[in-house]
């Protein structure tokens, strides 16, 4: 397994999961339409990652701005890490980091839908 880069531009995030640490970031802004054909490699990435016990999850999410459809594929991402947390094949640690008051908001939405995950919401 290797560990996974998505160059980001104006339009969507930078993407790094590195496989030794088990830590994703996510970093920039998400504006577009098709997020499936995004998604797709980190969703692969991660459920082949998650397929041996005792890995660590450390998620990094630095976004500017996230429409509606990708906060979609986060959500199911943090379903995904919610159920391996609690069924305690290994730990998950999220960490939701903000520019501004609505991504703020975001995050603490986030960490109310997903009450079993340790979701961290902290300033950039």
């Amino acid at each position: 397994m290797n560990d996974l880069l998505i160059k980001g531009y104006t339009y969507s995030p930078s993407v790094y999961f590195n496989e030794q640490t088990g830590e994703l970031n996510l970093d920039g802004a998400y504006y577009q339409e098709y997020d499936i054909a995004f998604f797709k490699p980190i969703n692969d990435w991660l459920d082949s990652y998650l397929q041996k016990k005792g890995r660590n999850v450390t998620i990094n999410l630095k976004m500017s701005h996230l429409n509606s459809s990708a906060r979609r594929r986060i959500d199911q991402i943090m379903e995904r890490l919610q159920h391996y947390h609690n069924s305690r094949k290994g730990k998950v640690l999220v960490r939701w980091y903000y520019l501004d008051a609505d991504m703020k908001e975001e995050g603490q939405e986030l960490s109310d839908n997903f009450q079993y995950l340790p979701i961290h919401v902290l300033p950039a």
